[in-house]
């Protein structure tokens, strides 16, 4: 056990996160957050994003830190977890555990499962447009493509038009 630190479970504010669509601007304990962070070696000092979940509030730190975030990263490569210590101020967006076990299930099945590849062999374009207009799963996709309305201006187009493209929000995944 550490003796180096003292956390609790409070929720903490996050001032530059997100509140539009599912995002909120507080974290509780559970929730996943997503923060930029500072690597060097990239180009122009860019940050990168990070996914986490949130286990606790540092209180109190032998070095004076206040009020950081504990979180278990889930690093780009997604096969290592380790401990961060986040600032608040640095995170961007906080989704609930609810929502994002949902969307996050959804769209690791549409990406892993046998069906991506299954279909690619079958239509590339149809699998192009699922992925690069941000469906989360087969099952959206197809609904929406076989909805009367859009017809065959959908099933036939290599790109997508403007018509086709304005019912198409983060929001529909």
């Amino acid at each position: 056990m550490r003796t180096d630190i003292i956390t609790d479970k409070r929720q903490v504010r996050c001032p530059n996160s997100s509140s539009i669509g599912y995002s909120q601007y507080k974290a509780h304990v559970g929730d996943f957050i997503f923060w930029h962070e500072k690597v060097s070696g990239l180009p122009n000092d860019r940050p990168i994003e990070r996914l986490g979940r949130m286990l606790g509030r540092i209180t109190w730190t032998s070095t004076e830190g206040k009020c950081q975030y504990i979180v278990v990263a889930i690093l780009h490569d997604c096969i290592y977890v380790g401990e961060r210590w986040v600032k608040p101020a640095d995170v961007t967006r906080v989704y609930s555990e609810k929502y994002f076990r949902q969307k996050a299930a959804e769209c690791m099945r549409m990406f892993l499962g046998h069906e991506m590849r299954r279909r690619a062999k079958r239509d590339l374009t149809d699998t192009r447009m699922a992925i690069n207009e941000g469906w989360g799963s087969w099952a959206r996709f197809d609904d929406w493509k076989e909805r009367k309305e859009w017809g065959e201006e959908v099933t036939k187009m290599r790109t997508p038009s403007i018509k086709a493209i304005m019912p198409l929000t983060w929001r529909h995944f």
